[in-house]
């Protein structure tokens, strides 16, 4: 008779700060080298950070019953799966438009929950046939769960960070729900 048990936990945070600036060309603007102005098309200034953090854990479960001395013997065996990762992304861009003599400001607020499960239980026999040689039949039934929830929120303010709309930007979210289940049975020599 053995019982052996696998755990695993991992967790994770994480902190990011960013700044870019670019500027847009096209045939009608083009980029020259020696001008004193780099008009272009548009430019943007930007900045952004974001923090999230997680959670893992897994594991697997095995009992085995040995019924005799030739080998015969009935398992049971399962595992587990489970994570979570959060994350909140601020942005702040002010781009100018310089064919349209505009410029926008967006300053957006991104939460993102992902989140998810699994699990697996099944049993098995096996039955000495042959020296070495083994009749193994097995069934197991398994599950898997995730949903991810991503909105994006719009401020008209210029502060950081600052001012957002209780209503998300319908066009900008995007989520998913998934369950899946199966069974399998299997019969090997």
């Amino acid at each position: 008779t053995s019982f052996v048990l696998i755990p695993t936990l991992t967790w994770n945070r994480a902190n990011t700060t960013g700044d870019d600036a670019s500027r847009t060309y096209n045939t009608q603007y083009p980029y020259v080298e020696s001008s004193t102005t780099e008009r272009g098309v548009n430019y943007k200034d930007g900045s952004s950070k974001s923090s999230g953090s997680g959670i893992q854990t897994s594991g697997n479960l095995q009992f085995t019953k040995r019924l005799n001395k030739n080998g015969r013997n009935f398992s049971i065996f399962g595992s587990y799966g489970y994570n979570k990762q959060n994350t909140d992304q601020y942005s702040l861009n002010n781009i100018d438009y310089f064919v349209q003599d505009s410029t926008v400001l967006q300053n957006r607020y991104t939460p993102t929950n992902n989140h998810g499960y699994n699990y697996e239980i099944g049993v098995s026999y096996s039955e000495p046939v042959f020296k070495q040689r083994f009749l193994q039949l097995r069934y197991s039934y398994s599950y898997q769960h995730n949903t991810l929830d991503k909105y994006t929120y719009e401020s008209n303010d210029s502060a950081h960070y600052a001012g957002y709309s209780n209503l998300a930007v319908e066009s900008l979210g995007s989520g998913y729900y998934n369950n899946y289940s199966s069974h399998s049975i299997g019969l090997s020599l």
